[in-house]
């Protein structure tokens, strides 16, 4: 017997990668309220710029819950699409050519 085939969105598919990764990296339960404040920081201009990488993705600092988090953003699908270290920063900011 075959499995049914789940058809998802592009956009799911971040907001599951974006979960797992606050999970891996930061211990965070990335849960639809917590998401929306984070949202809601980078459009009202409250989240850090850290690196701009191309007309679609960009890096923001947010600071939740006295906490320093670094997401990587959509600008195409207006979505938190993947979390990173300091430590992961720290190297694309020494190594502008690599891409995220």
């Amino acid at each position: 017997m075959r499995k049914k085939k789940h058809n998802i969105t592009k956009k799911e598919a971040q907001r599951r990668h974006a979960q797992r990764r606050a999970k891996e990296r930061y211990g965070l339960e990335f849960s639809g309220k917590i998401r929306r404040a984070f949202l809601k920081t980078i459009r009202d201009g409250e989240a850090e710029l850290v690196l701009y990488q191309s007309n679609r993705v960009s890096i923001y600092k947010i600071v939740y819950e006295g906490r320093d988090f670094y997401v990587i953003y959509d600008y195409k699908r207006f979505e938190i699409i993947s979390f990173l270290t300091s430590g992961q920063i720290d190297i694309l900011l020494q190594n502008p050519e690599l891409d995220i």
